[in-house]
């Protein structure tokens, strides 16, 4: 299979907008001022024309699309009002930052990858100025497809949404600002062997940082979430790994988990209003090697809860270390370190519950 690639560039000459796009062979050179310009890589024949931004980046992705490759957008502002469609095989790039669509539609998604397989997004700007229920990237049912080194910004319900029966797919890299759910998972039947992975991002502002609901197999590593108004990470789930994160300042709860077999495991929760990490009718979870300081309530808090293992933690300026409730049971706390806490370190309640070998010093 040839890989074909489209360059798709905005080239202010004189007063116009020009969007060219590109590809490997078999290609000649035509100009044209007043509209977007699709042309293909080594020539500049006009393949297609318009005065749309949308129709010419849907058009270059359709063309490509037949064999498999890759829409490059060059700098600039392209004001989008209906979503993009992306099939199998085919990668939408910028050039950073300074390629940016704009959506305008009040509702819908931006770009959308539905069954699709092989697809990534990376290296450009994704907006909305819509208060209407705007996602920036849709996956439904999506197999290894990727968003990386991509800013998405001002989106009302989710920046990123990975939903149905997706797997492999990966989030990484990139900058949530300012949407009301940054990264919004929910893939039913996923399992450890085909896991949707989200890393290495930065999510600032917004309502939630990172939501799975009945996201099963998820890995959330190392992202940093800062000044989010409710929870930075909220799961309702199984197999989910929640490692190496660092979060921040948020409005309410750090961290809150409903489920079972989850692995939280080298994080860090500091300065935060609310609980810092809330753990209710679950069971099977793994607290291991976190750090938690400078939080104004409750570290770490059980309710209904059995057979949570917190072990090898570190809290420091905190008013409770871990709070259990008596409806909890079979937990254990062991090899805890507490230091410098307002009200006491550990209060276990919760029947056969272990609590031993913590080193608790106000």
């Amino acid at each position: 299979m040839k890989k074909q690639i489209l360059f798709l560039s905005l080239l202010f000459v004189i007063a116009p907008i020009r969007l060219m796009a590109q590809e490997h062979d078999n290609d000649v050179s035509i100009y044209f001022q007043e509209d977007y310009l699709v042309t293909a890589v080594n020539s500049l024949d006009i393949l297609y024309q318009t005065n749309s931004a949308h129709n010419a980046i849907q058009w270059a992705v359709k063309h490509v699309g037949q064999k498999g490759g890759e829409v490059q957008l060059q700098s600039g502002i392209y004001t989008i009002g209906v979503e993009i469609s992306l099939p199998s095989n085919v990668i939408l790039s910028g050039q950073g930052p300074s390629t940016a669509l704009k959506f305008e539609n009040k509702s819908g998604s931006a770009i959308s990858i539905l069954n699709g397989e092989q697809v990534t997004v990376k290296n450009l700007a994704l907006m909305s100025t819509s208060r209407g229920n705007t996602i920036g990237i849709s996956l439904i049912n999506a197999v290894k497809c990727s968003i990386e080194d991509v800013k998405i910004s001002g989106f009302t319900k989710n920046g990123c949404e990975i939903s149905g029966n997706s797997s492999f797919c990966k989030i990484m890299n990139s900058d949530f600002v300012d949407n009301e759910t940054a990264i919004y998972l929910n893939t039913g039947r996923v399992v450890d062997d085909m896991p949707n992975k989200v890393s290495q991002n930065s999510i600032r502002k917004g309502n939630r940082g990172v939501v799975c609901k009945n996201a099963s197999g998820a890995y959330l590593v190392n992202n940093r979430i800062t000044g989010t108004k409710e929870e930075a990470i909220q799961v309702s789930g199984n197999n989910v790994h929640i490692t190496d994160n660092f979060i921040t300042k948020t409005g309410n709860k750090g961290v809150v988990l409903k489920g079972s077999k989850i692995n939280f495991k080298g994080n860090t929760l500091i300065d935060l209003t609310g609980v810092s990490l809330d753990i209710e009718d679950s069971k099977y979870i793994t607290i291991f090697a976190n750090t938690f300081a400078e939080n104004n309530k409750e570290s770490i808090r059980l309710r209904a809860s059995s057979s949570i293992a917190i072990s090898g933690n570190k809290f420091h300026g905190t008013l409770i270390g871990i709070s259990e409730s008596d409806d909890c049971a079979e937990n254990i706390f062991l090899g805890n370190t507490i230091s410098d806490y307002s009200r006491t370190g550990i209060i276990a309640r919760g029947s056969d519950s272990i609590n031993k070998n913590n080193l608790i010093d106000r």
